[in-house]
């Protein structure tokens, strides 16, 4: 039979630490919020939320999923539910799944006559029940029969205010002994006079409620004069139904929600005599004052410090939520007596933070960074101490400190994104002061420092595996991080983050740039820098980016940083020298096209160009001058030329002008920038070919202003049209045209720009003067193409010579177009392009095979048996076969989020590529997902494997191995568990049957999971079996597990065994501080892990000499909490980090793993047996394989029997067991990688 799931006691066991609340998550969770706003999220969470039982977080819920999803989920019968409950008659089936899974089951209620019967049991078989033990099947029903509820409650005031389950319990243990009425029925068939024996008697409230007269008379004022008897009355009558805490255990479960376990039996006299025995004379009203947050003496409750600050820290929250600000602050402070604790640091530092006070709760956090640095919470509140105080850079280094530190950098990646998003702009506009004082040098330096900043930031999230002062940067760095070596570029897919404000720069740098791509068989993606948040997938899908023209704004730099910490090749691209402080030029050469205010925002956009262009890899410039100078800003100080050319829309044609009587000299002017250019070099040459040549007349397409005295003297010789948007019907003007003119000065951003204006006129014939500018110099043949002026002079002469000569004009122009038809058209600009990229991307290639690995998660969301797995033979195949073979990952997120969405980041200098995956019931019982097939589909088309290897797929679903198969990519799958085989990962289904052999029997009953149908069961096994048998390879880690797939149709198995880390100091126990032995269960705290045998066995036998050490890994690794079961000790800690796993195995002399399923291997066995261990393993699944019995273990089949035998006899033969085992050639990560890479090889 399933046995229920332990209910958590505190915020910590829920994942829901206030500390926790991830707002986007919690809005998305439950609709009825949706429209809060996140400070409105968090105090619902404080005051409602954590008491309806609803998840502050994705994590939260994934932990309580994991622990008693299953459990809670299959209790629920819609129907029942409905008609038990008057108050949920009117809701649909959605909405009653919602209340039960968020409330209903938190409420005590019933959600079936299934789940009715099942408490029952566990009532009758609870150890302190008085229940006859030997009540059967139909003896508990007959009871039950007896019982309605809610007569129960309403007949019996004692009774009022008890949740259903507590009601049957009551029933069971008391009510039907005692003669209690169940039904209406029953009171109105019996004579009144009998109905006196069931009166409740003042020993039962004792025996029930744990009554203690001394607390009651201490805690409640109005009660001080009160003897015990008057005392007891008054709770019989008033107190209980007042809910009135009447012992400390009460005062636990009424005001702190059950977090604080004061035992069993412990009374304010036992904790009165434990402060006098210390020297401390107290009353009984100065223990109770603690509790009502008014402490006096730092007076102690528990033997355990540990446990004194676990109280006092509960107190704190509880009036910091309260907003009692100066009870939390003596709270906190009073617990600091008995050891230095972060989170009641972290207590005083919110109170003063609640308070706007950020000066002084700066100071607490700072205090609590010092004793325990991986608190999330307060590194997210310390950023915001210092984004109130303006403290910008010091913010970004909290971040990047912080994410390296903590357990789980999610909480802070929000805060960081929600801070950049709210000041990011703010910080920008306060460098508008060094335009306006005219200090540009100031202004791009202060951009620059502001986004160098932001850089580090993004560049340490994409980094999270490197650790320590060397490789971790702060913002008030000078340098850039050292940009890694270029990785294997897939060069034949480009992305292009481009601008998309100035029509012209989007059809020569963008559009053209897509069709050469498209020409040259290569793949090309566009996105608008102003949608990155949205199209951030194609961001990671790519090895190549060209960044077109965009300013250094968060979503760029956070891009930027991605490609960059990936080893992928990032390229600035730009056209004008637009991220110069000289630029823009003087606010009258805009001829008064442009507002002041304009000018100041071109300005600023200068240095954030200049600032986006020095963190690229690469530069990639339209000129030779503009090469140049971009080559000064990139990071690897290489700039790539790529001229503007031709397209799909030139045409090449000369139409016949012979009937003319004009000879027009055109000037077109598509920007505001060149009005003073146009009058200070061409106009008075242009004057004089006006006076000399009576048929010569300029037009002029654009912006230009001429002089008024000019427009009147030549008004019959002018022609001036506005700008003309479309590029067609501005060239359907320029090939009427005889003479083309491009007039610039010869500065250093003229000399910059482009020759584009000389090459649309040549594609009609059309001859030009063009100033002579550097790049102009480079381009043009001086006379032969095309003519070079640079004086007023020159002017004169070119506009004379080809003014007078239809010859000269005819001859130029038909050079010009030869040359650009060749030079500037798609396909050869094309090749160049394509030549270049591929130049630089050829850097980064190699000749070694590639393999994906594959597994739900990845480092650092160490989550879980087979990622420890992973991750150990991804770093020995970097470390020992780098030369052989290049790896990279694909990975899902563990955190809830928008599903399919995808980020790059990078472990040991290798590429992990993760995806945000569907939250939906059973999510990791789902075999397909169309959407994740697609990305995983693009994965191996960027990345091309040679192999992919996969291990666990939950979640990612069998939808990507579906994908390697469609694309012919041999791949290999290694079970770590059923979920291949059985709708059961573990082959325990929700009501706790076990399957050991798996479903060999395909005609054998199987009891299905809530929701799921038999037929979707059965296509689900055969798609996933067909996927097994398309496997190059299907491994199995133990022999165990291999004969189970065998068993059910799965042929092709090998088995390679899991390894302990190479990464880790194995270092042998040490216990000999203690005489007691010390046994540990390090698995999670649920069912099938045995935690509740051991816990039950322990319970029955009560062994002298054994202790017990408990990893709870819903707590942080600064939780300690001493407790006992019965009259043995029991040291519960919290989850520690994988690096530190090697100190809690040193700390016992006995590891218990008695899994009730069949595992299919058991890592933390092997682990254990490196430090010496002996091993107490359970005979199923591969668990207790390498156990030598009797030498360096024992395996047991898991049930009461022999686990209270194996603990008397540990007790027994204590002695014995202190001492280390002997363990030789155990096997390493090291060793299984050498086979591992032995079957990648024969794939490639």
């Amino acid at each position: 039979m399933w046995k229920k799931p332990s209910q958590p006691k505190t915020d910590t066991e829920r994942g829901a630490a206030m500390s926790d609340i991830d707002s986007g998550y919690y809005r998305q969770r439950y609709s009825d919020l949706a429209n809060l706003t996140d400070d409105q999220l968090k105090r619902h969470w404080q005051q409602h939320g954590h008491a309806e039982g609803r998840f502050p977080n994705a994590q939260a819920e994934q932990q309580w999923e994991e622990r008693e999803g299953q459990y809670v989920r299959a209790l629920l019968d819609i129907q029942y539910y409905r008609k038990q409950y008057a108050d949920l008659a009117n809701l649909t089936d959605e909405q009653l799944v919602e209340h039960w899974l968020t409330r209903g089951h938190e409420e005590g209620r019933l959600g079936s006559s299934q789940h009715l019967l099942e408490h029952a049991r566990e009532v009758v078989e609870s150890e302190d029940s008085s229940v006859d033990q030997k009540l059967d099947h139909e003896a508990i029903e007959a009871r039950l029969d007896r019982l309605d509820t809610s007569f129960y409650r309403q007949h019996y005031s004692d009774l009022a205010s008890k949740s259903d389950q507590a009601l049957v319990a009551h029933w069971l243990k008391h009510g039907f002994a005692e003669a209690r009425f169940g039904r209406r029925e029953e009171l109105e068939s019996v004579d009144p006079v009998e109905i006196k024996s069931a009166v409740w008697t003042a020993e039962a409230y004792l025996k029930e409620y744990g009554f203690d007269p001394d607390f009651y008379i201490a805690y409640h004022d109005d009660l001080e004069e009160y003897d015990y008897q008057a005392a007891l009355e008054h709770y019989q009558a008033f107190g209980r139904s007042e809910k009135r805490p009447a012992s400390l255990q009460q005062f636990s479960r009424l005001k702190l929600n059950g977090e604080v376990d004061f035992g069993t039996n412990i009374t304010l006299e036992d904790v009165y005599q434990h402060n006098l025995n210390n020297g401390l004379d107290i009353t009984f009203k100065d223990l109770t004052a603690v509790l009502l947050g008014e402490p006096t003496y730092a007076a102690s409750f528990f033997t355990a410090r540990e446990n004194d600050v676990g109280l006092y820290l509960a107190l704190a929250v509880q009036r910091l939520l309260a907003q009692e600000y100066d009870c939390a602050r003596a709270l906190a402070a009073t617990g600091l007596v008995f050891k230095q604790s972060a989170r009641l640091y972290e207590v005083m530092g919110n109170t003063y933070l609640d308070q706007e006070r950020p000066q002084l709760a700066l100071g607490f956090y700072d205090a609590g960074l010092e004793v325990a640095e991986n608190l999330a919470y307060v590194h997210a509140n310390r950023m915001r101490c210092l984004a109130s105080m303006g403290r910008y850079q010091s913010v970004i280094d909290t971040y990047i400190h912080g994410i390296a530190v903590v357990d789980n950098p999610h909480l802070l990646h929000i805060q960081f994104d929600e801070w950049v998003k709210e000041h990011w702009g703010n910080q920008q506009d306060s460098l508008l002061r060094w335009v306006d004082r005219g200090d540009r040098q100031q202004l791009v330096e202060s951009s620059w420092t502001n986004t160098k900043a932001l850089y580090y930031a993004y560049w340490a999230r994409y980094t999270p595996g490197r650790e320590g002062g060397e490789t971790r940067y702060s913002a008030m760095d000078d340098d850039l991080p050292d940009l890694p070596t270029l990785g294997s570029i897939n060069a034949r897919k480009v992305l292009i983050v481009g601008d998309f404000h100035v029509p012209q720069c989007v059809r020569y740098r963008i559009d053209q740039k897509v069709e050469q791509l498209e020409a040259q068989d290569r793949q090309v993606e566009v996105i608008d820098w102003t949608e990155l948040e949205e199209y951030h997938n194609q961001v990671v899908l790519h090895d190549l980016v060209i960044f077109y023209r965009v300013p250094a704004v968060p979503d760029v730099v956070r891009a930027m940083a991605q490609v960059n910490v990936t080893g992928k090749l990032s390229l600035y691209e730009i056209d004008d020298l637009i991220l110069d402080p000289v630029y823009p030029p003087a606010l009258e050469s805009y001829g008064g096209y442009v507002s002041p205010q304009t000018y100041r925002r071109l300005t600023q956009g200068m240095a954030m160009f200049n600032s986006a262009a020095r963190l690229c890899r690469l530069g990639l410039a339209s000129s030779e001058p503009l090469r140049d100078y971009m080559a000064s800003l990139v990071q690897d100080k290489r700039c790539l030329l790529h001229r503007n050319g031709l397209d799909k829309l030139n045409l090449f044609r000369e139409i016949d002008k012979s009937a003319k009587t004009t000879i027009d000299i055109f000037y077109g002017s598509g920007t505001q920038a060149h009005n003073s250019d146009f009058i200070e070099q061409a106009l008075p040459a242009i004057e004089r070919i006006l006076e000399e040549v009576p048929e010569a007349r300029l037009v002029v397409v654009g912006y230009l202003k001429l002089p008024v005295a000019f427009r009147e003297r030549f008004a019959e010789q002018l022609s001036q049209l506005p700008a003309v948007k479309h590029v067609q019907g501005y060239w359907s003007l320029l090939e009427q045209a005889d003479i083309n003119i491009a007039v610039l000065h010869d500065d250093a951003i003229n000399s910059c720009k482009s020759e584009l204006k000389w090459f649309e006129a040549a594609c009609f014939g059309i001859p030009s003067i063009v100033s002579s500018t550097a790049n102009y110099r480079d381009v043009i043949h001086d006379g032969e193409d095309a003519f070079l002026a640079t004086s007023v002079e020159e002017w004169y002469q070119a506009l004379k010579q080809l003014t007078d000569s239809a010859e000269a004009r005819h001859r130029v122009g038909r050079t010009a177009m030869e040359r650009i038809r060749g030079e500037y058209s798609v396909g050869e600009l094309g090749r160049q392009l394509v030549e270049q990229l591929d130049r630089e991307a050829s850097k980064g290639e190699t000749n070694k095979p590639k393999v994906a690995l594959v597994n739900v998660f990845f480092p650092p969301q160490s989550i879980g048996g087979a990622t420890r797995v992973v991750a150990d033979n991804f770093s020995a195949l970097c470390q020992n076969y780098s030369e052989e073979l290049d790896v990279c990952v694909f990975t899902a997120d563990a955190e809830h989020g928008p599903p399919h969405e995808m980020t790059a980041y990078e472990w040991q200098g290798k590429r992990v590529y993760r995806a945000s995956t569907l939250w939906r019931e059973h999510m990791d019982w789902y075999p397909n997902d169309d959407e994740m097939y697609t990305l995983f589909q693009e994965f191996l088309e960027l990345e091309n494997p040679d192999v992919v290897h996969f291990h666990s797929v939950q979640r990612l679903t069998a939808s990507i191995v579906q994908a390697a198969k469609d694309t012919g990519v041999p791949y290999m799958i290694t079970a770590h568990d059923a979920w291949w085989i059985s709708d059961f990962q573990f082959l325990v289904d929700e009501n706790g049957k076990v399957y050991p052999e798996g479903h060999p029997d395909p005609y054998a009953s199987i009891e299905m999971p809530k929701g799921i149908s038999l037929g979707s069961s059965i296509q689900r096994r055969r798609d996933l079996k067909e996927l097994l048998a398309g496997a190059a390879q299907v491994l199995t880690v133990s022999e165990t597990f291999a004969n189970i797939y065998r068993r059910n149709g799965v042929s092709n198995i090998k088995v390679i065994p899991n390894g302990i880390s190479d990464d880790m100091a194995w270092a042998p126990k040490d216990t000999s501080h203690i005489e007691r032995l010390i046994c540990g269960h390090v698995g999670n705290m649920t069912n099938h892990k045995g935690y509740y045998l051991l816990k039950d066995a322990v319970l029955e036998t009560q062994p002298q000499h054994l202790e017990f050490l408990i990893v709870d890994h819903s707590k942080d690794e600064s939780y300690v909490h001493q407790s006992y079961w019965g009259e043995v000790p029991v040291t519960f800690i919290g989850r520690m980090a994988q690096d530190r796993v090697v100190e809690i195995y040193r700390r016992m002399d006995v590891l218990f793993a008695p899994s009730t399923w069949p595992e299919s291997f058991g890592l933390v066995t092997r682990e254990a047996a490196a430090c010496g261990c002996w091993v107490v393993a359970s005979n199923l699944g591969g668990i207790g394989e390498d156990v030598i019995e009797g030498e360096t273990g024992h395996v047991i089949t898991p049930n009461s029997e022999q686990m209270e035998s194996m603990l008397n006899k540990l007790d027994q033969n204590h002695e014995k067991y202190k001492k280390e085992t002997l363990t030789e050639d155990l096997m390493t990560s090291s060793k299984q990688t050498a086979q591992l890479k032995g079957e990648y090889l024969k794939q490639c």
